[in-house]
């Protein structure tokens, strides 16, 4: 009896220490990313820093700030994901949290790029819908099982998180298989840090928020 309760303690005790693992491997699978997409992309920077007189740095930028602001948000990413390693579990530091917001932010200006430049696609579109919904998981997560619609048998914000964890997963599944590159590699590893996501606030039993009142 006793060694029952001392195995279900010692697990109860190991899931937070294997997400903080879990949320380590996040922040390498983005800055992997970070990595094979600055390859990619390499002599497309060089020339932002190479220009001659015939060429126009304005121009330039206006042609390459999307990759720009593409790579700084996954190293952002990529930073939150560690430093929130290493915060307590189910809570979120206000600096954390603004870094995952801004991070995301600038990958909804890669999509605005994107769109601008390629024009209007219902990829691209999805891509900054999905931004939003993790502006909103970063700014909301310290309550995931609170309601958002004011109804009985709410939808609650863990529903949303799910919901775009899976979708931006099958995004960057979708972008890997299409790519060639080495940033397919990266690619695959984002999409795999989704499912870990996926993993840590579905394995989690949600609250009940009336009987938690009570």
């Amino acid at each position: 009896m006793n060694k029952t309760v001392d195995n279900s303690t010692s697990s109860d005790v190991s899931k937070p220490n294997i997400n903080k693992y879990l949320l380590k491997y996040n922040a390498l699978a983005h800055l992997s990313l970070v990595v094979t997409y600055g390859y990619t992309c390499m002599f497309k920077f060089y020339s932002l820093f190479t220009h001659n007189e015939t060429c126009n740095v304005g121009e330039l930028w206006d042609k390459e700030y999307g990759r720009v602001a593409f790579l700084i948000g996954h190293m952002l990413i990529s930073t939150t994901q560690l430093l929130l390693s290493y915060d307590d579990p189910g809570t979120i530091e206000l600096s954390n949290m603004l870094l995952g917001m801004f991070g995301h932010a600038l990958l909804m200006i890669y999509g605005f790029w994107k769109l601008n430049i390629q024009g209007v696609s219902y990829l691209d579109t999805f891509f900054l819908f999905l931004q939003g919904g993790m502006i909103y998981f970063y700014a909301s997560n310290n309550n995931p099982d609170m309601g958002v619609i004011p109804v009985q048998d709410k939808l609650t914000r863990r529903d949303l998180y799910l919901f775009t964890f899976g979708c931006l997963c099958a995004y960057y599944v979708y972008m890997a298989i299409q790519d060639q590159s080495v940033k397919r590699y990266g690619l695959w590893a984002v999409a795999s840090a989704y499912l870990v996501l996926i993993y840590m606030f579905f394995e989690q039993k949600p609250v009940d928020l009336r009987k938690k009142a009570l």
